[in-house]
């Protein structure tokens, strides 16, 4: 329960504060987290670079290191945006729950405000519920903003996985023996990993 609310003429408390401070958590890891995805966004346009030169590369044995070494460097920066996406989406909850919470306390608020009978309450009522209305809208407005930030970056993060994909593939198709043998022994480390979740 959020809060309980005394109608008489004593202060009516309330999960405001509370609702507030888990609102401003949210709000801080929302913008610690719009700095770190620019960051891995740029990192991930800087390594898509690196990946078309190396494509570009003729000699099958150059072109194949530097594929090798951008298929490892791609795999752990898409683990870090992965992990960074999965604490959006946490954050992204938390903001859920703010607002549910918030409707809550404005549903109470608005109870008591409807039961009581002393004036001065009434218009105390009145300006808290003013303050739960726009604190609301404003976590509203955080959570719209921030689904609108994590399509944007789950896209960018699929199309990076994309080109991680193809740099395999390039490796098995055109880089000889070599490549073929280490597409083979990645796919093979794969399945073991896949066969380990399961045993789990």
């Amino acid at each position: 329960m959020l809060g309980t609310i005394i109608i008489s003429g004593m202060a009516v408390c309330s999960a405001l504060g509370a609702v507030k401070m888990i609102f401003d958590s949210c709000l801080a890891q929302s913008q610690r987290w719009q700095e770190s995805q620019l960051s891995v966004r740029n990192q991930m346009d800087r390594v898509a670079r690196d990946i078309n030169r190396s494509f570009a590369q003729t000699q099958e044995s150059l072109r194949f290191q530097a594929l090798n070494e951008h298929y490892f460097q791609s795999r752990k920066l898409a683990d870090k945006a992965y992990a960074l996406l999965c604490d959006a989406n946490d954050c992204r909850e938390a903001l859920y729950k703010s607002i549910s919470l918030m409707k809550s306390e404005i549903h109470r608020v608005k109870d008591a405000r409807f039961k009581c009978s002393d004036s001065q309450e009434r218009n105390r009522l009145k300006l808290e519920l003013d303050a739960l209305y726009s604190n609301e809208n404003e976590f509203s407005l955080q959570l719209e903003s921030l689904i609108r930030q994590i399509g944007e970056y789950s896209s960018k993060l699929r199309e990076f996985n994309s080109r991680t994909r193809e740099i395999k593939l390039t490796m098995r198709d055109s880089c000889g023996e070599g490549g073929r043998i280490w597409y083979e022994r990645l796919a093979g480390r794969i399945e073991a990993s896949k066969e380990m979740k399961q045993l789990r």
